[in-house]
């Protein structure tokens, strides 16, 4: 590898930046805008968080919070025949679009997420008393103990706390339903 190669390289990793092939968006969002398919992991997700609607390009409306009780009980009442429910921490982090310096949500697949917790499935395995939770709040500080890189913090949440809620089904996903694929950029 020539110098100027291993210049650019190093360049790149001390910018953050990464190649777009690595960073571009897995999702494809739905012909009427209120949901996105995750090519990546085959599940379907709402745009909007709970109490939001898709209306004329944009999520409107304010965002609902919910102890882990209520979200779980709100997913069962959400198109039962359909199958929505919570994430689990791992399906709520492949929201997350990742660069070297920091990790946030995909601003083009999932408009006007509201900086706070979101809930998951995932329980917490130190207290039964708490879920794991991911924080979308920018700018939150770099801590060992909550795995703190920026944006897209998993974190445990006390089961009494209010948290916001995102819900996901698992695909497969009919051609027909989707629009072209959007790319975060």
């Amino acid at each position: 590898m020539k110098v100027s190669q291993l210049s650019v390289l190093f360049l790149t990793f001390l910018l953050g930046v990464l190649p777009g092939a690595v960073s571009a968006s897995p999702f494809t969002i739905f012909a009427d805008g209120s949901e996105v398919t995750d090519q990546d992991a085959g599940l379907i997700w709402r745009r909007c968080p709970e109490g939001m609607i898709y209306s004329n390009d944009a999520c409107t409306g304010t965002a609902s919070m919910f102890t882990h009780e209520e979200a779980l009980r709100h997913a069962a009442t959400q198109g039962i025949d359909i199958g929505w429910r919570l994430p689990t921490l791992k399906e709520l982090l492949s929201q997350t679009k990742r660069t070297l310096s920091n990790i946030k949500v995909d601003a083009v697949a999932f408009p006007a997420t509201p900086p706070g917790r979101f809930w998951t499935t995932t329980p917490y395995y130190l207290s039964s008393h708490y879920a794991w939770s991911v924080d979308f709040t920018p700018g939150l500080s770099v801590s060992a103990w909550y795995n703190q890189f920026g944006y897209g913090v998993n974190t445990p949440s006390h089961l009494s706390f209010s948290n916001y809620v995102r819900l996901v089904r698992d695909g497969p996903v009919q051609d027909d339903q989707l629009h072209a694929n959007h790319s975060a950029k």
